[in-house]
């Protein structure tokens, strides 16, 4: 009777889910670079021809462009205390997950583990994946604004909580901006026509009450500084203790 007593009375003591948050990495191109995917470089080459008389007679305009790749990084996530609860009970843990890439990306979320003395095991992330967006900072125009490359800021959105340099901000507004460009269409019209520059996008930040609450005081230094967005999950974990007596662990 003792055997089924500690079976009965058995605690399930839960340990962290480990988690692994897998990436897919791809080998980036040689269009990759320190700045936000989704960036548009632009090469502009012109020839002109000038008469005898240093006249110009014919200018042509050849132009190129590259968008910088996505390349992957394996984000940060946190690791929440252990907890215990009854046999059969269900330990709920929360989860956040910081993305480190220079782009948006899709992290498939999935469950590793042991267990001892434990069965009917079920571990059950809220989420199957986490979308998270992010770029790399380029200027710190004002103390609550960052700019980032004209098409770099997918997924970054109103509400959205990003991190920069380790401290949590909330997105509070976000002005896109528009890629680089040239006039000049046709390499056989003799017209050279002309660049226009790149307007960044522009993320407005304001304090996470739920987080840091730290108001944002951003400086040029933070150029080349990824911004990215951080999301959070949540995983259910069910066992029971046994077959042998005393607890269980997952």
């Amino acid at each position: 009777m003792e055997y089924i007593s500690n079976i009965t009375k058995g605690m399930m003591q839960f340990a962290a889910v480990a988690l692994v948050v897998a990436v897919s990495v791809a080998m980036p191109q040689t269009a990759s670079a320190n700045t936000g995917a989704g960036a548009l470089i632009l090469n502009v080459v012109t020839v002109t021809y000038k008469d005898s008389g240093a006249t110009t007679s014919y200018a042509e305009t050849a132009t190129s462009s590259v968008t910088v790749d996505l390349v992957a990084s394996a984000p940060n996530l946190s690791a929440p205390a252990d907890a215990t609860v009854a046999s059969g009970g269900t330990a709920t843990y929360a989860y956040t997950v910081t993305a480190t890439a220079n782009g948006s990306d899709v992290y498939p979320i999935a469950s590793t583990g042991t267990t001892t003395n434990a069965t009917g095991v079920t571990v059950t992330p809220s989420v199957t994946s986490i979308t998270l967006g992010a770029s790399v900072i380029t200027a710190a125009p004002t103390a609550s604004t960052i700019e980032i490359p004209a098409g770099s800021e997918t997924n970054l959105i109103v509400g959205d909580i990003v991190v920069i340099g380790g401290v949590d901000y909330k997105i509070s507004a976000v002005a896109a901006g528009t890629a680089t460009s040239h006039t000049n269409t046709s390499p056989t019209d003799g017209v050279a026509g002309s660049t226009i520059a790149e307007t960044p996008t522009t993320l407005t930040l304001i304090a996470n009450a739920a987080g840091s609450n730290t108001a944002p005081a951003f400086l040029p230094a933070l150029v080349g500084t990824v911004v990215g967005e951080q999301g959070t999950f949540t995983v259910d974990v069910t066992a029971t203790a046994g077959p042998g007596p005393g607890d269980g662990t997952v």
